[in-house]
């Protein structure tokens, strides 16, 4: 099976390793990449993602698209994951914060 993401906005349609080889291409390699990840990721992990994995692991999702910038978002890499819900959560939480802060 091949998963396919659509960008409703660029009217474009990247599969995972897709993004994850434009994230690569940002860095400018998959040693630097796995570097940049840190937490023990080598360049062997993702030249596996990108020849056998079907998605990018989904606790490396948001480390990636923080250092693309948000070129690659973590709904490119591993489409499996809601990603609406848990950046929708992340705001919620801030919000409720800032409330109890008395920030407004």
């Amino acid at each position: 099976m091949r998963l396919q993401i659509t960008n409703k906005a660029q009217g474009s349609v990247m599969t995972p390793r897709e993004a994850l080889q434009k994230a690569i291409d940002i860095v400018g390699s998959q040693a630097r990449l796995a570097r940049e990840i840190g937490g023990g990721i080598k360049q062997a992990h993702i030249s596996y993602w990108i020849t056998h994995a079907e998605v990018v692991p989904a606790e490396h999702c948001p480390t990636i698209e923080r250092i693309v910038q948000h070129a690659v978002r973590c709904e490119d890499l591993n489409p499996r994951v809601d990603w609406w819900v848990l950046r929708h959560a992340a705001v919620s939480t801030q919000y409720q914060t800032a409330l109890r802060s008395g920030a407004h």
